[in-house]
């Protein structure tokens, strides 16, 4: 699950291009918007931190071959979308997430208005 923090000033949605582009070397466009799960960041160590993990919908914005940075995927891999694994990152919401996404893509609904895209 393809996922990371927002930089000072960067909008969630250039958050989620540029950590889809780190991670996995493709190109994509924020095309809709799917919801917000809460969760908890932990690092040993450390107190957890509270945070919103939000979630888009997006396209590839050209063909090309994913470069997954081995520092930060573990693996990568296409599914189709009846078979998405379950046992992946942020455990506590992912069968939420696709139960979610799964009913966006029943009702064609992976595209939707984003009015605060950053130009």
């Amino acid at each position: 699950m393809p996922g990371g923090f927002c930089e000072p000033g960067e909008h969630p949605i250039q958050t989620a291009e540029r950590e889809l582009r780190e991670e996995t070397g493709l190109r994509v466009r924020v095309t809709g918007f799917l919801g917000i799960w809460p969760d908890r960041y932990e690092t040993p160590g450390a107190t957890p931190i509270l945070t919103l993990n939000i979630y888009y919908h997006a396209q590839l914005v050209e063909d090309g071959v994913a470069k997954p940075d081995p520092r930060e995927v573990a693996e990568l891999r296409w599914c189709p979308a009846d078979q998405l694994p379950t046992s992946v990152a942020f455990p506590g919401h992912i069968v939420p997430l696709l139960q979610a996404w799964r009913a966006a893509l029943n009702a064609g609904e992976l595209e939707t208005s984003l009015f605060d895209r950053p130009a």
